[in-house]
């Protein structure tokens, strides 16, 4: 009788193995092609990212593109790039570097404190490799308080005349 049972168990066992082995080999296949599907778009946004980062500025008698641009004027930068059908825009997150918005009538007290944990964000709408100037959005947030907020074309001629006078 134990004999049987012990038969009957490993039977089952089996037959229930043979079926997970079936799902499991299915379950792995469709874990491949989601991990495919991803690198893919990965791969899509990285490339959209560096092209729209290579744009090309011409500004007061001298060129530079939107990674020169940020690389100099802000710390520790972050690119984050956002595609939602015909709107593309590309928001570019750091600290400040420390003379950045002086003209913007920031105390000196606080610029050292603003160095360190001042976060600017820039946001610039992008339509066929060309900046709209008029969708640029700058924000400076220290210690969850909005210390700048501009929009438009006269914000972002401030960055550029900021970085070209470096």
């Amino acid at each position: 009788m134990r004999k049987f049972f012990i038969l009957c168990s490993a039977s089952i066992l089996s037959l229930f193995l043979v079926g997970c082995s079936d799902t499991l080999s299915e379950i792995k296949q469709a874990a491949s092609g989601i991990n495919d599907a991803a690198d893919k778009a990965a791969t899509a946004i990285s490339q959209d990212v560096h092209s729209v980062r290579a744009i090309e500025i011409s500004y007061n008698g001298q060129i530079f593109t939107v990674n020169d641009l940020f690389k100099t004027i802000l710390r520790d930068v972050q690119w984050h790039y956002e595609q939602e059908e015909d709107k593309t825009s590309l928001k570019i997150t750091g600290t400040w570097q420390p003379d950045l918005f002086a003209s913007y009538g920031i105390g000196k007290s606080n610029k050292s404190s603003l160095a360190n944990d001042g976060e600017v964000t820039i946001v610039l709408g992008v339509d066929n490799h060309i900046i709209l100037e008029d969708a640029t959005h700058v924000t400076l947030l220290y210690d969850g308080d909005t210390l700048l907020d501009e929009n438009g074309p006269e914000i972002l001629h401030y960055l550029y005349d900021y970085y070209t006078a470096k």
